[in-house]
């Protein structure tokens, strides 16, 4: 996408559901300032694959920005 859009820049704003065993269950967009929604589609798909560390009880909910700039 920064290739076709050198100019994309702005913030994204996930929050993720994570199992006990780090993985992401669910993850949606809480915010963008990158007016292309691809692109955040892109990212969040990406982010739904990373892995954290195990949780020791229950399940976790974070939000994380993601900061694009040129």
């Amino acid at each position: 996408y920064r290739k076709k859009r050198p100019e994309l820049s702005g913030t994204v704003t996930f929050r993720l559901t994570l199992n006990p065993d780090g993985g992401v269950a669910e993850i949606t967009t809480v915010s963008s300032t990158t007016e292309f929604k691809a692109f955040d589609d892109s990212v969040k798909n990406a982010v739904k694959r990373w892995r954290f560390q195990k949780i020791e009880k229950g399940k976790a909910i974070v939000e994380i920005p993601f900061t694009f700039s040129m």
